[in-house]
């Protein structure tokens, strides 16, 4: 059973992060926390310092573990965290519009075709083929993540 969250007092940022200060140098709060309970120096700490409870104002360092960038990124796409699909601030489609889109193509046809497609949906026609190709909208995002990354999924 995991422990509950300790939450950071003080000044937290948008993003919900403590700050602390060690030694006139501002750290984030739960990286300091996992410097402290590890015996380690925070200003040398080097890799991401990653929540398990997925709290940002967390700073138990029972739910802190240390990564990469990579490992984050990973884990907040298994997580359902990644701003991908229709949580993307800029998404124009939704995915069930961009799977009509793939089944309804045809190129070069006056009614299914790229620019009628991009006319119907009110996006431009770089959208549509980009949708078409798979460049946007895939169905399964942690795939595309590991192919980005050169991952077999």
């Amino acid at each position: 059973m995991i422990e509950d969250c300790i939450i950071c007092p003080g000044y937290r940022n948008a993003q919900g992060y403590g700050r602390k200060q060690v030694k006139g140098v501002k750290y984030q709060a739960h990286r300091v926390a996992y410097a402290k309970a590890n015996g380690l120096d925070v200003s040398t700490l080097v890799g991401v310092v990653m929540h398990k409870c997925d709290n940002p104002g967390c700073i138990n360092p029972k739910h802190l573990t240390l990564g990469t960038h990579s490992d984050n990124m990973q884990d907040m796409v298994q997580k359902g965290r990644s701003m991908r699909g229709e949580k993307h601030r800029s998404a124009v489609l939704t995915l069930e519009q961009a799977k009509e889109i793939r089944a309804r193509h045809v190129p070069n046809c006056r009614v299914n075709g790229s620019s009628a497609l991009a006319r119907e949906y009110g996006v431009s026609h770089t959208t549509i083929c980009q949708t078409v190709r798979n460049k946007r909208w895939t169905e399964s995002p942690s795939s595309q993540l590991c192919e980005n990354q050169g991952i077999a999924s």
